[in-house]
């Protein structure tokens, strides 16, 4: 059986993959990151989410390397969690209000059922950034 702190380990490092990952598609403005894009069509904030995106990516990962302590993990773990948190707000909720001359409407982008999924899946990215961060912490 695996012990406890090899699966906080294969974590960090599966999101921290994640995260470099999805910021190198941010990056390139001809790709399309799929249901993570920022829906917001912006290329230049698609850009800079991007590289953000890369920086908390190697945070996470350089954890391994460059830290000397947990407590430096925990911080950058904090820095990724805050980061993701406002992505997620802006993308699933701020983005999705749109002003009409019939007042504000919520429009779930592309659909209700892609949406939904879509935010349970990056509340699970939320959740695995928090077991991180509460293991070095």
């Amino acid at each position: 059986m695996l012990r406890n702190v090899y699966t906080i380990k294969l974590l960090r490092i599966t999101l921290g993959a994640f995260f470099i990952v999805l910021g190198v598609l941010g990056v390139l403005t001809n790709v399309d990151e799929s249901i993570f894009k920022l829906n917001n069509g912006n290329i230049t904030l698609e850009v800079i989410f991007g590289v953000v995106e890369i920086i908390c990516g190697l945070l996470l990962l350089l954890g391994f390397f460059a830290f000397g302590t947990s407590k430096a993990v925990s911080m950058g773990g904090i820095v990724v969690l805050i980061f993701w948190i406002a992505r997620v707000v802006l993308t699933k909720f701020v983005w999705c209000f749109h002003s009409t001359k019939n007042g504000i409407s919520f429009y779930f982008a592309p659909n209700f059922e892609l949406w939904i999924l879509t935010l349970i899946t990056e509340l699970v990215i939320l959740a695995s950034l928090l077991v991180v961060i509460k293991k070095y912490d």
